[in-house]
């Protein structure tokens, strides 16, 4: 990245007057512990921010330790199911929403509604921290799996073309489609799950090579066809929600 182009990015989203106004703190108090001025400034910056925005830049900070911990999701929903005063209000169907089309909004379009539909609640419903903590490792599991199949991709990738043999593709897409299908408690419905899922990972390629974006494509219709199994099978959500 240029330093033009970063110090456009920093602007854009305000860190640069954020930074100056931290520097500014520090040198007119000249704490002894400047680390947790910084922290106590970091903390008020985001109890100025909307709840369901505060809750989301928490879950994105979170995401640096490659997952979600309990306390992490925890912090999060505290965050946006109390007032400012700290007084507990409930999480509601419409905050929910807002903070989960948050975390779907880097996904494509099929599995951002896929895992809208899925976790689907109504304005005034209210959600428990059981299935906030369900949708948000959904969405955290989707990132996580679509990252390990571009690494997947890229060992088939022998030559570094961007394309990787069709055959031995199809081969682990297969597999894949196998796991996704033994989920289901019943051989028929399996070996129609699988027998669906077989026919879309075929119909959309062609020739002797696959290219990366066809194959993830593939994969993550698997993983958004699990969610679609699980909510059908009424496991999706916690049994409290």
């Amino acid at each position: 990245m240029s330093d033009a182009s970063a110090a456009e990015y920093l602007s854009k989203v305000g860190v640069d007057v954020m930074v100056s106004e931290l520097l500014d703190l520090l040198l007119e108090h000249r704490p002894v512990d400047p680390v947790s001025v910084i922290t106590d400034f970091l903390q008020s910056k985001l109890t100025e921010l909307p709840t369901v925005t505060a809750a989301y830049r928490l879950l994105q900070i979170a995401k640096r330790d490659n997952g979600y911990k309990l306390e992490h999701v925890t912090k999060a929903y505290t965050t946006i199911a109390h007032n400012k005063s700290g007084e507990a209000v409930g999480l509601s169907g419409t905050d929910f929403m807002q903070l989960l089309g948050m975390a779907c909004s880097d996904f494509s379009p099929q599995a951002s509604d896929t895992i809208m539909r899925a976790f689907y609640k109504h304005p005034h419903e209210a959600v428990s921290f059981a299935g906030f903590y369900c949708a948000m490792n959904t969405c955290l599991l989707y990132e996580v799996f679509i990252r390990k199949t571009e690494e997947l991709f890229a060992s088939l990738d022998v030559h570094g073309s961007g394309y990787a043999t069709k055959a031995v593709c199809e081969h682990v897409l297969n597999a894949l489609a196998v796991c996704v299908g033994d989920y289901r408690h019943t051989p028929q419905s399996r070996a129609a799950d699988d027998a669906r899922l077989v026919e879309l990972l075929k119909s959309d390629t062609d020739g002797p090579q696959i290219k990366l974006s066809i194959f993830l494509r593939s994969a993550s219709n698997l993983y958004l066809k699990l969610i679609l199994i699980m909510k059908k099978d009424g496991t999706l959500w916690p049994k409290t929600d």
